[in-house]
């Protein structure tokens, strides 16, 4: 009886919330709505963007993958190795500066799925698909495991030092704790 009425209470507090929204994007919309030369209501025209230099855009996205600690960004030739790195990397899979180049990528996944061909295989996706998304555990040049969100995407084959980029994040801490709620709500699930 106690659950009961909290879920009820849960529900009609998200009914109200979801009611709330609507209502908000109603009056937003209205408020957007402007009188237009023939007297009908039209939308405003959102201001319009202003245009970015192809240059700038280099730079800001070289910026982002020389600064961002939280993301390993690695360049890898046409079998694997890696060419460039940026500091998230290095901070990420346990290495000096400068040391992972030279190294093959696949020393990164865990063994079982270097063993299986997985980094061979992920390039080759991100061959023919222009791109290869991967979650999954790797390892750090201690062994240890982290669980890595990630990206592999290639740049084309006209220089052979830069074919693939790489870019992942540790998202262990997040992976440990949807397992730990998955675990909760299964020992809820058995328990009732």
């Amino acid at each position: 009886p106690a659950t009961r009425a909290s879920l009820r209470d849960c529900t009609r507090t998200a009914a109200a919330e979801r009611n709330a929204c609507i209502f908000t994007f109603a009056t937003h919309t209205v408020l957007r709505l402007q009188a237009g030369h023939s007297g009908q209501m039209r939308l405003r025209e959102p201001p319009p963007l202003p245009t970015v230099d192809d240059q700038v855009i280099k730079e800001m996205l070289w910026a982002f993958a020389v600064r961002s600690t939280e993301h390993a960004i690695v360049l890898l030739d046409g079998q694997g190795r890696v060419t460039w790195n940026n500091a998230g990397a290095d901070t990420i899979l346990g290495a000096a500066p400068g040391g992972l180049v030279g190294r093959t990528m696949s020393e990164f996944f865990t063994r079982r799925d270097a063993a299986a061909g997985i980094p061979e295989h992920e390039r080759l996706e991100a061959r023919h698909r222009g791109n290869a998304s991967d979650d999954r555990w790797m390892t750090r040049l201690n062994r240890s495991r982290f669980w890595a969100s990630g990206v592999t995407v290639f740049l084309g084959g006209e220089l052979e030092c830069c074919s693939y980029l790489k870019a992942f994040r540790d998202l262990t801490e997040v992976k440990m704790q949807l397992e730990t709620n998955r675990e909760r709500c299964r020992a809820a699930t058995e328990a009732s």
